[in-house]
């Protein structure tokens, strides 16, 4: 690998904010992409992104690092006005377009003019769809579970999205092999007659729910080829995974004791597979699918990462 100057990188990131202080705790500079604002506010900046006038005024205080930075790496949303920016200001500048969710909800690959920025991936599919450079999915081995009792055999957290009949079904097939199950899902805006769950944060979820539980459920959603976080939570927690995700067999930290792929694996079988003991991954596995290898890997010598 080539060697890099982790000083000379800043990451845009407006997702899960329990991870911010991960990545600090790895010395890597990550900042939101936009201001906080008001109700106001956010009028005001509705116009300026309308009339592109004074845009600039709205994105946080990574605009005043870029003097001495040589590579920014963008989580992708519905916008790149702020790519544009940098771009303009500091052509030099490496710029990566990360997509860790699927692209049909981000800005459409296809939106993102090529001379502007490189177009990264976590999702294979939409790497051979659009042509772009594909990276894995990371997490953290910084972050520590609390040791628990085991209060559930398997847990979900998610959002319904249309998914509650066959989250309803996964529920069934558990309680008739008498495993005991904790369904957390977070209703659409249009459902009603429905047990409510609200949203909670990231640090509960773990604290509360992960810390207790033998298993976790993990639906990946349609349209999704790329991991979810919940196989990456299950191999750095040494947790038991129950997943959907059929493609799930061809990473190399799959192994038929601590995972279980419904519709694959014979559901008589799940007492069996639940009370087997979890199977240790090998640290050097597990280390590949780290924030700082995720990092080191835009860097990787003459290759800017498998294009399809």
């Amino acid at each position: 690998m080539d060697d890099y100057d982790k000083s000379k990188v800043i990451i845009l990131y407006d997702s899960i904010s329990y991870f911010r202080q991960n990545f600090k705790e790895k010395e890597i500079s990550v900042y939101e992409s936009f201001k906080k604002v008001n109700v106001i506010e956010k009028i005001f900046r509705k116009f300026s992104e309308y009339t592109k006038i004074g845009t600039e005024f709205w994105f946080s205080d990574w605009k005043n690092r870029l003097d001495d930075i040589e590579t920014v790496i963008v989580f992708a949303q519905n916008r790149i006005d702020h790519l544009k920016y940098i771009k303009k200001k500091h052509p030099n500048i490496r710029i990566i377009l990360w997509y860790w969710n699927p692209a049909f909800r981000c800005i459409h690959p296809d939106k993102v003019p090529d001379e502007l920025c490189e177009k990264w991936s976590f999702d294979i599919e939409d790497c051979k769809k659009y042509s772009l450079h594909y990276n894995n999915q990371f997490y953290f081995d910084n972050i520590k579970l609390k040791q628990s009792e085991s209060k559930y055999d398997a847990f979900f957290l998610g959002n319904n999205k249309g998914r509650r009949q066959y989250l309803d079904y996964i529920k069934s097939i558990l309680t008739h092999n008498k495993l005991v199950s904790r369904f957390y899902i977070v209703p659409d805006k249009n459902e009603s007659h429905v047990e409510q769950s609200v949203p909670i944060s990231y640090e509960e979820y773990l604290n509360k729910y992960v810390s207790s539980t033998k298993g976790l459920i993990d639906m990946q959603p349609k349209g999704q080829s790329g991991l979810t976080l919940r196989p990456l939570e299950s191999i750095f927690f040494k947790k038991k995974l129950i997943t959907n995700d059929r493609n799930i067999k061809n990473y190399d930290f799959y192994n038929p004791s601590n995972i279980f792929i419904l519709e694959v694996d014979d559901h008589n079988s799940l007492v069996d597979f639940m009370n087997k003991n979890y199977e240790e991954i090998n640290t050097e596995i597990i280390r590949k699918y780290d924030v700082t290898c995720w990092l080191k890997n835009f860097f990787i010598e003459n290759n800017h990462g498998e294009v399809f």
